[in-house]
Formats: structure tokens, C-alpha cells, sequence
């Protein structure tokens, strides 16, 4: 119960810092959110129908579209969840605080995990607020179901972040793997911008239902683009389950080596 009570504070806490970061950092935060709408925009705009097109086209098109914007919220909200137990694990062995943090009651993994929250939340805004302007500009057949959106998002970047903490356990243990979460975040952002009919539900499809990723970005699109409403889904059980493991095995991968690092008295070596 009291560890249960330290987590909870813990997570509060950190709301707290992100909102202060945010408005002490304002001017940096609004860049930032200027930059990702560029880029949302400009590959959007690669692909913008033209009338030469024809109307049959120019429909595909504008759906294909319409998947990428939120295939763009997904991608970043991957990225921030797979890439947060790493950063952190570097970050705190530069500082040396890593050691402090490992002897508190939550541990390593617990204080990375009272963080997941708080970054998913200020991406889900950021991102959201970027599609929806897009949405708007270029006039792309969504219907916003926010209740929707939150709870997809947030089952798949909480698988995501379960394997974010297998890269924070190798991190841990091999120390550099910044090349292997890049390659990832560019299979990601792939995943994210390719076209409605290939996204991996065809010729894929077996492991695009059983990758939160995939699972999520198939159960949006299929509840807010209209005219999928018939096209194959991921049921909710099976995107709990995978999701639910993958954050599991990803925990006990860091708590492991974690555990193997401070028995070494490796675990602040940098």
C-alpha cells in the first residue's frame, strides 16, 4: 500500500514538472510544436490530390491522408513511449544520480514508470492539436471521437512502452543501443505514414494484430475515418493482452538487469 502511495505521488509530481517545464520553457515548447506540424503538413502535402486525378483518385487520396494524420499521432506517441526508459537510464548515469535513484522505494523502473503518464498526455495534446488543425486546413473526413482516440492511444503506448523498457534494460546492461531505438522509431514513422490498404493488414496482418502499434492504428482509423466501419478490426481483448505482455515482459527485462547491475555495482557506469 505504501509503495502503491509513493507511485501516486511520484506520478503527481511529475505532472507537476512537465506543466512548470512548459511554461518556463514556452517559447522552446511552441517550436517544437511548430516543427512537428511542418512535418506533418509537408508529408501530407506529397501526396495532396489534384482535380487532374479524377474524383476516384482524388477520394482515395484524401483517405489515405486522413490515415496519416493519425498515423502521425500514433508515431509520435511511439516514439516518446519506446524511447522514454532509455533516455532516462542515459540521462540519470550522466548526471550520477542513477544509484540515488535505484535505493529509493520504487526503484529504476518504478520512477521511469511514474513518467509514462505525464509524456503521453502533453504528446497526446501536442499531436492532437497539430491533426486537427491539418484536418481542418485540408478538409479530411475524420470524425473526431476523442474518448476514442485516448483510449486506443493509450493501450498502445502502453505496449510501446513496454518495449521501450527492454531497450532500458539493455541499456542497463550493454549501455549504448541508441542505433537499434533509431532504427525503430524509423519502422514506427513507416508504420505510421503508409497508406490505409497497405498497413500491414493484408499480407501482414498476422503480426500487425498482435503489435500494439498496429493494433491501435487499425482500431482508430477503423472508428474515425468513415467508410471503414466494415473493414477488418483488432477486438479489444487480444489489444489489452498483447499490450498488457508486452509491458510486463518488457518490465521484468529491466528490473532483471537492473537487479544483475547493482549486484555488479555496474548499474552508474557510463
Amino acid at each position: 500500500m505504501t509503495t502503491i502511495k509513493t507511485f501516486l505521488l511520484v506520478s503527481l509530481e511529475q505532472f507537476r514538472i512537465d506543466i512548470r517545464f512548459k511554461k518556463r520553457y514556452f517559447f522552446s515548447t511552441l517550436i517544437t510544436f511548430i516543427t512537428n506540424l511542418i512535418v506533418m503538413a509537408g508529408v501530407v502535402l506529397i501526396s495532396m490530390p489534384a482535380v487532374a486525378y479524377g474524383e476516384e483518385i482524388e477520394s482515395v487520396l484524401q483517405l489515405s491522408n486522413a490515415g496519416k494524420l493519425i498515423g502521425f499521432i500514433y508515431f509520435f506517441l511511439g516514439m516518446v513511449s519506446l524511447g522514454l526508459a532509455q533516455s532516462q537510464v542515459e540521462g540519470w548515469r550522466q548526471v550520477g544520480v542513477i544509484d540515488n535513484i535505484a535505493l529509493s522505494p520504487l526503484g529504476v523502473s518504478g520512477v521511469i514508470c511514474t513518467r509514462f503518464l505525464p509524456n503521453y498526455l502533453s504528446t497526446l495534446i501536442s499531436t492532437f492539436i497539430s491533426a486537427g488543425i491539418l484536418s481542418l486546413i485540408f478538409k479530411f473526413p475524420i470524425e473526431w471521437h476523442i474518448g476514442i482516440l485516448v483510449l486506443n492511444s493509450l493501450i498502445a503506448s502502453f505496449g510501446m512502452f513496454g518495449l521501450g523498457l527492454i531497450l532500458g534494460g539493455l541499456t542497463i546492461r550493454f549501455k549504448q543501443v541508441g542505433m537499434l531505438s533509431n532504427l525503430l522509431f524509423i519502422l514506427l514513422f513507416a508504420l505510421g505514414v503508409m497508406p490505409i490498404d497497405y498497413d500491414m493488414t493484408g499480407t501482414f496482418s498476422p503480426l500487425a494484430r498482435l503489435f500494439p502499434f498496429t493494433q491501435g492504428l487499425i482500431r482508430t482509423r477503423h472508428a474515425l475515418i468513415p467508410g471503414f466501419e466494415d473493414t477488418i478490426n483488432v477486438p479489444m481483448f487480444l489489444f489489452l493482452v498483447c499490450s498488457f505482455a508486452l509491458f510486463l515482459v518488457g518490465l521484468f527485462v529491466f528490473r532483471a538487469f537492473e537487479k544483475d547491475s547493482i549486484k555488479r555495482g555496474t548499474l552508474g557506469a557510463y
